[in-house]
């Protein structure tokens, strides 16, 4: 029993770096568009302001999402 346990701690760790480096990596996707403001300006604006810009913005954020719903399957337990 004792082994079952220490598995399944060892398991629930897994599972949480699993979401912690995925969480980690949308954040450093998202936080590109605030840093540009201060980097290059120009480039922001067209990503702000522009159609193309605003698409590729709602890109990341569908991306972001299905990639989202992958990490939950994928991390889901499954049901034996």
């Amino acid at each position: 029993m004792n082994d079952a346990k220490s598995m399944q701690v060892e398991s629930d760790g897994m599972m949480v770096r699993v979401w912690r480096d995925y969480l980690l990596t949308a954040g450093l996707m998202f936080s590109v568009i605030p840093m540009m403001r201060f980097s290059n300006a120009e480039w922001f604006s067209i990503l702000t302001t522009t159609a193309i810009g605003k698409l590729l913005v709602v890109l990341m954020l569908l991306t972001a999402l299905a990639t989202a719903f992958y990490v939950l399957r994928a991390t889901k337990p499954s049901n034996r």
